[in-house]
């Protein structure tokens, strides 16, 4: 088993290529097959996709860029890119096997717009979503990236009115540790942190 731990380490700090990632790949299929714990295998299983990503990674980038990154002289400013990357949202995502398009509704200048906007830019653009759509994000939230918890961030479904008030709209917003659905009244100013999503 050291020797195992020992060739796994040597591996983590060569150069990736194809070729240490199908070995890597053998070592844990070994080590799974030696009935290590659950927990385990699981660990083995994040290192292997760690590896595949990083090798993506470097492939994408070049070996002098991919040589930078990883160069222990440049940790903090990784650190720091890293994190201000980590703020970036997503234009896109996939939950329960359906694909959005996330859009902003505020245009160049805009603060705010009511909603009787919102739900004509929304048509515009065809994310004039409704129930299903709505139900379908509330059914798959822990499918959503950890990105859009805390921006403040509300899915605003412009087809989904309430019940029994027909000028107010659905949201999804995160908010003590969940997604939940709340209403928004056409009334009510929508400001930047609102999107629509339309289908792909």
């Amino acid at each position: 088993m050291s020797q195992l731990r020992f060739s796994l380490r040597v591996f983590y700090l060569e150069i990736l290529t194809e070729k240490t990632i199908t070995n890597v790949v053998f070592l844990f299929a070994v080590l799974a097959r030696r009935k290590l714990s659950r927990k385990r295998r699981r660990r083995s299983i994040v290192m292997i996709n760690t590896l595949r990503s990083v090798a993506h990674l470097q492939r994408e980038i070049g070996d002098d860029l991919f040589e930078a990154l990883v160069s222990s002289d440049h940790t903090e400013a990784v650190r720091r890119f890293a994190k201000k990357l980590a703020k970036i949202l997503p234009t896109k995502i996939t939950v329960g096997g359906r694909t959005y398009e996330i859009l902003p509704i505020l245009r160049e200048g805009e603060e705010s717009v009511k909603g009787d906007i919102v739900v004509a830019r929304a048509r515009e653009m065809n994310a004039h979503l409704g129930i299903d759509d709505g139900e379908h994000l509330l059914a798959h939230r822990d499918e959503l990236p950890a990105v859009l918890r805390g921006q403040g961030i509300v899915f605003v479904f412009t087809d989904w009115c309430h019940p029994e008030d027909p000028k107010s709209v659905a949201r999804v917003y995160h908010i003590g540790g969940d997604w939940t659905l709340g209403w928004d009244g056409l009334h009510y100013d929508f400001s930047d942190d609102t999107r629509v999503l339309r289908r792909k």
